[in-house]
């Protein structure tokens, strides 16, 4: 058997990082979870977890690079990225005080759709007609896996949902155009950093500061910082490599990632329903990436 060819690795390669980037985002709910049963709260859980973040990418950048300093043209650019990614928290977190956390987590998994009809638009690369089918069944199951309750329609709630996935849009885009000029941990530590600020302030206005107690909670939200860290900087290294509307798109199965830990974490179980769910998003993003598959992009988009 002959060997890949160049681009074949590269994929490859793209693909193995955006896996781990999944697999990091699987654990910050499960790490949440824990840091929330200590008696913590998600704005403190937040602060903690840009925090670690800051410490640990800016930590990777100056071994990497030497230094934290990007040109000064792009510092403007930064700043937006990071209060994209803070409104897109903000839109998340409010939208699952109103509505179901399965319509929410739906709701924001439009972002990658968003991404690749801009990216068409701008003309960066196309996906495909075909490639974007398959994301529309992988997106189907996602809604089957999720099970998704539609109990709680309140119009603020799919509004604030609706503003996390359109603020995720401008992140990723944003972030990923950064890191093409300064690299993936550069990039990812000025967000987090503004990110940072934003959370501080937003703790400093309402005075409710409640850390984790004991050993477990403090493990949950220092292992969500961690995930935090680790999921941001390779899923933007992945996305220079196989593209950010691709990368985006795969990002789909994150939720499923989630899902199958918390199953493992805290003995939650799926209906049959769900399985078919999590089968259906398995098969559509295997069926765009499958090796020779003519359903899989002509460039990199």
């Amino acid at each position: 058997m002959s060997p890949p060819s160049q681009s074949g690795r590269q994929t490859a390669t793209g693909i193995a990082i955006l896996l781990i980037s999944a697999i990091a985002v699987a654990i910050m709910p499960s790490g949440a979870k824990l840091a929330y049963e200590a008696g913590s709260a998600p704005l403190t859980v937040l602060l903690l977890r840009c925090a670690i973040g800051v410490l640990l990418l800016g930590s990777g950048a100056l071994a990497v690079r030497g230094s934290l300093r990007i040109p000064r043209a792009l510092l403007g650019r930064a700043v937006l990225t990071g209060l994209a990614a803070s409104l897109m928290s903000y839109g998340f977190y409010g939208a699952i005080a109103r509505i179901e956390i399965s319509l929410a987590i739906l709701i924001m998994f439009t972002h990658p759709f968003l991404i690749a009809g801009i990216t068409h638009l701008r003309g960066d690369g196309s996906l495909g007609g075909r490639y974007l089918l398959c994301g529309l069944v992988a997106f189907g199951g996602l809604g089957l896996a999720l099970a998704v309750d539609l109990s709680r329609l309140d119009p603020l709630g799919i509004g604030l949902a609706a503003l996390g996935s359109l603020a995720c849009t401008a992140m990723v885009l944003g972030n990923a155009r950064l890191s093409q000029e300064v690299g993936s941990l550069l990039s990812n530590f000025y967000l987090t950093l503004i990110s940072t600020a934003v959370f501080a302030l937003a703790l400093l206005g309402s005075g409710d500061v409640r850390l984790p107690s004991g050993t477990v909670g403090w493990l949950g939200a220092i292992s969500t910082g961690v995930a935090f860290a680790v999921a941001y900087a390779t899923f933007f290294a992945a996305a220079r490599i196989i593209g950010v509307s691709r990368a985006s798109l795969l990002s789909i199965i994150e939720p499923v990632f989630t899902i199958l830990l918390a199953m493992a974490l805290f003995g939650e179980t799926l209906s049959a329903l769900q399985w078919i769910g999590v089968a259906l998003v398995l098969g559509g993003l295997f069926a765009a990436e499958a090796p020779g598959s003519w359903l899989r992009p002509s460039r990199k988009a």
